[in-house]
């Protein structure tokens, strides 16, 4: 009698069991969970969007803050199934350099929708979503999609980093860099000023070139190409600009700046104070050089021959015996020589103008042969400014001519 008892308690059971197990679907095809699943956050402040995207067994994962479209996080790795309906992944966030594994419950998946239940995630609630491709992204105007940013400038480095993320910035490139989740470009980099850390600037790194780089030529006025490099300004002039563009089409990037943050020669500012050693690394490999003994300031001078690139005619620094450099500079390219002073001395103004957007101009001298020095600092108080700028023509002899050049210099103070 008791393994009669015995015996229906299992039966029982086992069809108790086969019940509740007809009652829950599983999900055990891959199939089912192919395409792309999105998922809205809403906060106090944003909102933001996570995406799957599952392809065979390989998943990709974004978290995107959708008022800046930066990406707050990314994953790519391996999708698995398991018992159950549980599914698991295997990513690399390329953000952290880090290894992440997660596991899920799948409370539901339909044709439209996936509920996934994680202890430590919490409920999410994805809907199937189709990703535009560029061709189908309605775009109003894309010269104003790529001017979005400014809208956040200028900024402190501080600021920016809580408003556009810590954690997910891409430490490995040159500047603030993030990922973005945007159909035009797919990283943003956001560039310090040297004499501060105040964020005036950035660079778009295009998806889709062709989409992006013919409205600089129909909208803007170029001002000079240098190798693969194109320059725009929003103005008939120079001097009358407010914003400069820079389209590198070796790279497909293009750079916004204002007038107030953009250099027409390579900035060699930063380097006054440092060793020897970080200029010559940057440009040993590119240029030859020649040393001499700056006689006038007791110093080794180090200059580049820099004419090749048409950046300007040369790039040199001073540094004293400890190599530590007192002074940088460029003279500019040989289109601004002159055998005429009145030409020359147009020319002087006309980069005054354009330093005087950027620096604070102090005085104006002259020198033993009557030409004008514009001195600037980077700072209203000249005692707390770090390096001067002078801008001044630089004279010598070409045979028996008198020949006159612009050249820049930054002298530590």
């Amino acid at each position: 009698m008791k393994k009669l008892l015995y015996y229906c308690i299992v039966i029982v059971t086992i069809l108790t069991g086969c019940s509740l197990n007809e009652d829950v679907k599983l999900h055990n095809d891959i199939k089912e969970y192919q395409g792309v699943w999105r998922d809205t956050i809403s906060s106090a402040n944003a909102v933001y969007i996570e995406d799957l995207i599952i392809n065979d067994n390989s998943i990709k994962y974004t978290l995107t803050d959708t008022t800046t479209h930066v990406i707050l996080d990314t994953l790519s790795g391996t999708f698995i199934i398991g018992n159950e309906n549980k599914i698991g992944w295997i990513c690399y966030s390329p953000i952290s350099n880090e290894i992440k594994q997660y596991s899920w419950n799948v409370l539901n998946l339909s044709t439209y929708q996936m509920r996934l239940y994680s202890i430590i995630m919490g409920q999410r609630d994805y809907k199937r979503a189709y990703h535009s491709s560029i061709k189908d992204y309605n775009i109003q105007d894309t010269l104003l999609e790529m001017f979005y940013y400014k809208k956040y400038l200028p900024l402190h480095k501080k600021d920016l980093i809580v408003k556009f993320g810590d954690y997910n910035r891409l430490t490995n490139c040159n500047g603030i860099t993030y990922f973005t989740h945007h159909p035009l470009f797919g990283k943003i980099s956001f560039t310090e000023n040297y004499d501060n850390d105040s964020i005036y600037s950035y660079t778009l790194f295009i998806n889709d070139w062709n989409q992006c780089v013919h409205f600089f030529e129909s909208d803007y006025k170029k001002i000079r190409n240098i190798n693969a490099t194109t320059e725009y300004i929003d103005s008939e002039t120079l001097e009358t600009s407010n914003n400069v563009i820079i389209v590198d089409s070796s790279i497909k990037q293009i750079s916004f700046k204002p007038i107030n943050d953009y250099d027409y020669w390579p900035n060699v500012s930063h380097y006054l104070g440092d060793n020897l050693r970080t200029f010559m690394d940057d440009y040993q490999t590119k240029y030859v050089y020649r040393f001499h003994k700056n006689v006038d300031l007791e110093l080794d001078e180090y200059s580049f021959q820099t004419h090749k690139d048409s950046i300007c005619a040369e790039i040199f620094v001073d540094a004293d015996s400890n190599n530590i450099i007192k002074q940088s500079g460029v003279y500019l390219m040989r289109t601004y020589l002159s055998s005429k002073k009145k030409d020359a001395q147009k020319e002087l103004e006309k980069f005054a103008c354009l330093l005087s957007k950027k620096y604070n101009l102090d005085k104006e001298g002259v020198d033993e042969n009557g030409n004008i020095i514009y001195y600037y600092h980077p700072k209203r108080q000249i005692d707390e400014s770090p390096y001067e700028i002078r801008l001044r023509l630089r004279q010598y002899q070409n045979g028996i001519t008198k020949l006159y050049q612009v050249a820049v210099n930054y002298i530590l103070l």
